[in-house]
């Protein structure tokens, strides 16, 4: 075999492997640029599940503040916000998890709050009928203790260190 037909034959195959990688490459970014704008509305679809809640189950007065995120895979599955009282801030925070149940998996509403400490399940947002009592009922002892504990530990420890970072 020469020299200029080996070059050529790998150059062909680079040529196709430059183009594979480019397509590799446009698909990704595509997916990252589709995920980035999208994030915005996400919050907000999410923000106004946990005002229905708020609204409909909790107090009227409070409405959904900033969003929070933390760097950790805890938060990749829950969405975090403040609640204002009156437009002003409180020491109570939502958290929107999606649990599961003897009926599947429903998205529950949790209210945080940082003086006391203590974590509360307020609702399944998702629910809006009659199949709400029998779903709280039979998920009461299993999963919504559970994840009532674990948010309450989580955020008991997240919500200081990001103060802290703050300052």
């Amino acid at each position: 075999m020469s020299e200029s037909n080996e070059k050529n034959i790998y150059a062909v195959h680079f040529s196709k492997y430059g183009i594979f990688c480019g397509i590799l490459f446009v698909m990704f970014g595509l997916m990252l640029l589709f995920v980035i704008l999208s994030r915005s509305a996400w919050n907000k679809k999410l923000s106004s599940e946990v005002q229905e809640c708020v609204t409909e189950y909790y107090d009227e007065n409070y409405t959904v503040g900033n969003v929070i995120s933390f760097s950790d895979s805890f938060s990749l599955n829950a969405f975090f916000c403040e609640l204002k009282l009156n437009g002003k801030d409180s020491e109570k925070y939502a958290v929107l998890v999606r649990i599961t149940t003897f009926y599947g998996p429903l998205p529950a509403v949790f209210i945080y709050d940082s003086k006391t400490k203590k974590t509360e399940f307020l609702c399944f947002s998702d629910l809006k009928n009659l199949a709400t009592d029998i779903v709280i009922e039979n998920s009461k002892k299993l999963q919504i203790e559970y994840w009532t504990d674990k948010i309450g530990n989580y955020l008991n420890v997240n919500i200081n260190q990001n103060r802290e970072g703050l300052k």
